[in-house]
């Protein structure tokens, strides 16, 4: 697997598997490839003596528009 990052400065926390569900659903517009087997979804890295946190577990933007306006 090739990652799109360096990811040597990070230490990753959590991964997902694109295998288990259909990571371009609701992506209709946007052409995704994917980042595979290991795709991390939170992670953290050393920050000014501190550390700074980082996941992308949450939903898109739409998940919070409201249907009724």
């Amino acid at each position: 697997m090739m990652w799109l990052y360096n990811w040597s400065s990070r230490h990753v926390l959590l991964t997902v598997d694109e295998a288990s569900y259909d990571f371009t659903a609701g992506y209709d517009d946007i052409p995704l490839k994917g980042m595979g087997e290991r795709h991390p979804i939170y992670w953290y890295q050393e920050y000014e003596g501190g550390r700074s946190f980082y996941t992308v577990l949450g939903h898109k933007s739409e998940s919070y528009k409201d249907k009724k306006n």
